[in-house]
């Protein structure tokens, strides 16, 4: 049995209480709560909303985003979630997001970046496009430079060949995130091998010249 699953064990046990956990954070979708136990810190993710109807489609939300990471478990850098009481239940990660760690570090480790995309080209293998990779919140670098990535509530499942083309977008969109990512929005520096990945897609080609 792992932590969090010992951690999860007790809290059905106990239930859990919210009156005493810590706010973390609040969105249209979701509220994060903060939880502190014997064992560790945890993150508690629950529908949001000001009225039945909106809380419903926010549980809906949260429920197909769990769907999403449950499937992706076996891979590195995606975090380890339960499911519980329609919320979203994980271990906290202590780290900085990497745009906050680029603005402050020189150096990341070598094997960073191709880990990064290893990772990437994973939930692509299972179906699956982050599609808000370009939001560098959403990878976190822990003390020992590895990653976690967070927030798939936007993520795209392929289930049905007639929506290749659509995945296929999304995918490229990853990609050209992880480019955005690794060399700082620098694109006359990208490697040989970096160039035959970094695609824009029309919607980014739109973008990009309304923009510029």
């Amino acid at each position: 049995m792992t932590e969090l699953e010992e951690a999860l064990k007790k809290f059905q046990k106990n239930k859990i209480n919210l009156n005493a956990a810590i706010p973390f954070k609040e969105g249209n979708q979701s509220k994060i709560y903060k939880i502190q136990t014997e064992f560790n810190t945890f993150i508690y993710k629950v529908p949001a909303g000001s009225n039945f109807i909106i809380k419903t489609i926010n549980a809906f939300l949260i429920k197909r985003e769990y769907k999403v990471l449950k499937q992706i478990q076996h891979i590195k850098g995606v975090p380890e979630v339960f499911f519980y009481n329609k919320g979203i239940f994980m271990k906290f990660y202590k780290g900085v997001n990497i745009r906050d760690f680029m603005n402050t570090h020189t150096k990341i480790k070598v094997e960073f970046h191709s880990q990064l995309l290893e990772t990437i080209q994973h939930l692509h293998n299972e179906g699956i496009a982050h599609c808000d990779l370009k939001r560098k919140e959403n990878i976190l670098i822990l003390d020992d430079q590895s990653f976690v990535i967070l927030d798939f509530g936007i993520s795209y499942r392929y289930r049905n060949r007639i929506f290749k083309p659509l995945f296929k977008l999304l995918k490229q969109t990853d990609l050209n995130a992880y480019i955005k990512i690794k060399y700082d929005k620098n694109y006359n520096h990208l490697s040989d091998d970096d160039k035959k990945i970094y695609k824009l897609t029309r919607i980014e080609k739109i973008l990009k010249k309304h923009l510029s």
